[in-house]
């Protein structure tokens, strides 16, 4: 497995370095001198957004899709060879704060991440000049924060109780594990899948760390229910 991730990082460095030997445009002076010939004011804010957009899709390269995919690749790869360097198996963190830390990592790592993709658009010139694609988005990062940690903070009751921290994570553990966080792993699972596939890469990292929170969350009750079976046999006998 350290192989395979080695090689997906060498992959993800190649495309990105290719990525910066092509220019955005296939022709970047007729793009700028039709883009510059856009009268917003004539067209009407909308239509001169939608005509700017046909625009730069006829004339944009592969560039940034060779750059957006290597970093997704380059997330994966990293990812795995953290994960599975040492082998298949993997462990939850090793306490309770650590995966609360997790938790709230994925939370702050899913709100920087859309605000890097906001930021990284607009250096690419993803946006009309005359339309306000920053700060309407941007007002709605707070909103965001909130709902994020919100979200991780209310998980952490998962941890109220029967838990234990440290746990193995398998896949074999998914009967008589709590179904809520094997249904949220899958969706998140999908979300990720889907992120990768469209070369969204500002969200496949958050969207790993949320895997791995909720499949600690998921593991460690499972081994917390594990252990007390015994007591439980042995306490009826």
């Amino acid at each position: 497995m350290k192989r395979i991730s080695i090689g997906i990082i060498i992959i993800s460095l190649l495309s990105i370095a290719y990525s910066f030997s092509i220019s955005a445009y296939t022709n970047e002076e007729e793009y700028m001198e039709k883009y510059m010939a856009l009268d917003w004011q004539e067209l009407g804010s909308r239509n001169a957004s939608n005509r700017f957009y046909e625009l730069r899709d006829e004339y944009l390269s592969n560039k940034y899709k060779f750059q957006d995919y290597g970093f997704t690749l380059l997330i994966f790869g990293c990812a795995t060879l953290i994960l599975f360097g040492n082998g298949l198996s993997v462990n939850a963190p090793t306490s309770n704060v650590k995966v609360a830390l997790v938790g709230f990592g994925a939370a702050l790592l899913t709100v920087s991440g859309y605000v890097g993709d906001l930021f990284l658009e607009f250096f690419r010139g993803s946006y009309p000049w005359w339309a306000d694609s920053m700060g309407i988005p941007l007002m709605g990062v707070p909103v965001f924060a909130f709902i994020f940690i919100g979200w991780a903070a209310l998980n952490l009751l998962a941890m109220n109780g029967k838990f234990k921290a440290g746990a193995p994570i398998s896949i074999r553990q998914i009967k008589g594990s709590n179904y809520f966080y094997v249904f949220l792993f899958v969706v998140t699972a999908l979300i990720v899948a889907l992120c990768a596939a469209e070369a969204y890469f500002w969200m496949v990292l958050p969207g790993l760390v949320w895997l791995y929170f909720y499949a600690s969350l998921w593991a460690g009750r499972y081994a917390a229910n594990k252990s007390m079976q015994p007591t439980a046999n042995a306490s009826a006998d």
